[in-house]
């Protein structure tokens, strides 16, 4: 039987999946096609991507050695991630340093705010109690005789916290001394003691005078001091308590302040980030 002679036909790579030509021949009604990737039309996937990106390179005019726009944009894509990541992790530890100290600063603030308010309470009781004390101390020694009482009893106190303090500045100067310190702090020390022993000689003159003035014999003072002593003591107390309420209202100022520091903080950056994203998110609608 002849032989038929067909066109060249088209074929496509089962491998690459590039279409090749190649002949096709019958032989007594038997048709034998060559392999479509025979050794003269042989392919690999890794060419067919080279070649394909050469291609798409060529179609946008670049040269050799630039980088195409799709690698460029990869590229790109690639650092804003990085970028974006990088931005991310530095807000987020900032974030934390202010959420931190809002909760210390917080802490501070109710620890504060504990400690006051038993103070006050401390202060309220003792002023309840000095009333119905010094209620009951007058009515049993006397309106009149208290205050005829009054400047000796004065005189008497004044005299006695002058004393108490030359005995502390005493204490102090001979510590010094211990300790080997000397010049001008050593002076100060010995200057401080002198002021107060002087103190003490002037109060105790004053004292002399006013008992040999006061119509009232020493017994009759002496009856009546307890009320003064007590007193004394009463306003001894609330002047300490004043003082440690005055110092906890200045660090619980100071604590709230900080507090509405770092909450500024935060809704500073919080409006910061809202104000970067805002045109991401408008760029990705369009």
């Amino acid at each position: 039987m002849a032989s038929i002679a067909t066109d060249a036909s088209v074929r496509r790579c089962p491998k690459s999946g590039l279409w090749l030509e190649t002949d096709a021949l019958l032989h007594h009604g038997k048709s034998r096609s060559p392999s479509p990737c025979s050794s003269r039309s042989r392919c690999s996937t890794s060419d067919d991507d080279n070649q394909s990106t050469a291609a798409s390179e060529n179609s946008w005019g670049v040269e050799e050695g630039q980088e195409s726009p799709s690698t460029l944009s990869r590229t790109h894509s690639s650092d804003s991630s990085s970028d974006d990541e990088g931005c991310c992790n530095e807000d987020l530890g900032v974030v934390e340093t202010h959420l931190a100290a809002m909760n210390t600063s917080g802490d501070e603030v109710n620890t504060l705010q504990q400690s006051l308010s038993k103070l006050e309470k401390q202060r309220a009781d003792l002023r309840r109690r000095w009333r119905a004390e010094s209620a009951r101390m007058e009515k049993s020694i006397g309106i009149d005789r208290l205050a005829r009482a009054k400047r000796v009893a004065e005189a008497e106190s004044h005299c006695e916290a002058a004393l108490e303090a030359v005995g502390i500045t005493s204490k102090r100067y001979m510590e010094a001394v211990d300790a080997g310190i000397t010049g001008e702090e050593l002076a100060s020390f010995m200057e401080e003691h002198a002021l107060w022993l002087s103190e003490y000689q002037a109060s105790k003159r004053q004292l002399m005078e006013t008992r040999r003035f006061s119509s009232m014999s020493a017994e009759a003072v002496k009856a009546v001091m307890p009320y003064w002593i007590a007193k004394a003591s009463h306003q001894t107390e609330v002047g300490r308590l004043n003082t440690n309420i005055a110092e906890l209202e200045r660090l619980l100022s100071d604590a709230k302040r900080r507090y509405r520091g770092a909450m500024h903080a935060l809704e500073t950056l919080s409006e910061r980030i809202h104000q970067q994203r805002a045109p991401q998110k408008l760029t990705g609608v369009i």
